[in-house]
């Protein structure tokens, strides 16, 4: 028991499967043991096991939003709802599954209203409204807010999409090279039928913007060589590639001039 309160306290992403480990035999020795049932459940839930033999002890011990989180987990959707209370954690997981279930207009006002109370990184949720916003326009856009602080790259890649429908080309594309470093874009948007062919045009657009951006870039390439007599594109500074405003904003924060 003292190992396994060691590697709690750790907190260690890759002590995981150990703490399951070490529960799971304590559990089997102590079944009345409720501290370490509920690591048990915890750590199995994290590691994507499926509990649904502990349903009833879950209930008795009062662990309905790990209950309702491994029904999220295998697509209970209603059931996982029923459970859910009020509390911040349980806020989230219920737009979680409405946004799973198409519901993306319910999803983005629980997320925004979490967003005005948290204290918690606001990265997942932000990423989350942005995919509503995405798969359904008629969600206000401007719930996202100004602040850029807590965008990840997927986060960023829905806020291209959602200005390419406002029209605001400028925009899309600064948001769009912020997220250029991710695999996927809209990994968190939740796709049904009808907005299928939307989301299809939507990434039509932006590869046709990273184009556009790119046959721009080698025409200022092509217009340097020829002024300052270069041959060899890789002799030029890259920075006089960017965009002015660009560059304005890079020397403002310190930047090469």
């Amino acid at each position: 028991m003292e190992e396994l309160k060691k590697l709690i306290q750790q907190n260690k992403k890759e002590d995981l499967n150990e703490i399951y480990k070490i529960s799971n035999e304590l559990y089997s020795q102590k079944q009345n043991d409720v501290n370490v049932f509920k690591i048990l459940i915890i750590s199995s839930i994290k590691l994507g096991k499926d509990v649904m033999q502990f349903e009833e002890t879950m209930k008795q011990n009062g662990m309905n939003f790990e209950l309702a989180l491994a029904k999220y987990n295998i697509e209970k959707y209603d059931e996982a709802l029923s459970l859910l209370g009020s509390e911040e954690k349980d806020k989230v997981l219920k737009a979680q599954i409405l946004q799973k279930q198409g519901k993306f207009n319910e999803a983005a006002k629980i997320y925004t209203e979490v967003l005005e109370t948290t204290k918690q990184p606001k990265t997942g949720i932000l990423t989350n409204l942005a995919a509503c916003i995405v798969s359904d326009p008629s969600i206000d856009s401007s719930l996202l807010g100004t602040k850029t602080s807590d965008y990840v790259s997927e986060t960023y890649g829905n806020a291209a999409l959602i200005m390419l429908r406002k029209g605001e080309i400028t925009k899309a594309e600064s948001y769009f090279n912020k997220a250029l470093g991710s695999s996927a874009l809209t990994n968190h948007i939740t796709v049904d039928n009808k907005n299928e062919n939307q989301l299809d045009e939507d990434d039509s657009k932006l590869k046709a913007l990273q184009k556009r951006k790119e046959k721009r870039q080698r025409r200022r390439q092509r217009k340097m060589i020829k002024k300052h007599g270069k041959v060899d594109p890789k002799t030029i500074d890259p920075e006089r590639w960017i965009p002015l405003y660009q560059r304005k904003k890079k020397q403002k924060k310190g930047g090469k001039k």
